[in-house]
């Protein structure tokens, strides 16, 4: 049999490992000269600290950045045109607000296709039969409609608009009969 002190030879269990042993040698001062000794916990600590410092210094330099980086805000106040004053009984004018064409849109009618980009998507079908015959429903029903092809759907559209606002300004027209219906960019 083995003895006991015969496993002890084999295996140093009484002898604490030392980590890093090269390290300590380093960081160790002779106690005769200046008598500070630093631990590896302590190292870990300060380069913690240090790192936090540095971050804390990046962040503050960062947000001094953007607010040199910032023009600053300039408020521009516009002058007020004087006007005579009004003789007393006089009314305003009245404001007369055009109804929206639907059909024809006589405003936007005079440019070209290509400087009128919106549309109303009415309804989109999968053959284009579907999509032609819902055209002349519409047509039938006043609305300036047409067809194109998205594939794979064939896109119901009313009308063609220069602006977006144009576009809001019909768009309730026509959703009284597609609920659905929404602007489009061509």
């Amino acid at each position: 049999m083995i003895s006991e002190q015969d496993q002890k030879e084999l295996f140093e269990f009484e002898k604490p490992k030392k980590a890093f042993p090269g390290l300590r040698r380093i960081l160790r001062f002779p106690s005769n000269t200046m008598g500070i000794t630093l631990s590896m916990e302590r190292v870990i600590f300060i380069s913690i600290g240090i790192l936090m410092i540095m971050v804390i210094l990046y962040a503050l330099g960062v947000e001094k950045g953007k607010s040199q980086a910032r023009p600053p805000a300039i408020i521009v106040q516009k002058a007020l045109p004087i006007t005579a004053p009004k003789p007393r009984g006089a009314l305003p004018p009245k404001i007369i607000q055009a109804p929206v064409p639907v059909r024809g849109q006589a405003v936007e009618a005079a440019l070209p296709a290509a400087a009128r980009p919106y549309t109303i998507i009415a309804g989109a079908f999968s053959g284009k039969a579907g999509a032609q015959a819902e055209v002349d429903r519409l047509r039938k029903e006043g609305l300036d409609t047409f067809s194109i092809q998205s594939d794979p759907y064939f896109l119901v559209c009313v009308g063609t608009y220069a602006t977006r606002e144009g576009a809001q300004k019909a768009l309730p027209i026509v959703r009284q009969k597609h609920k659905d219906a929404y602007i489009k960019l061509k």
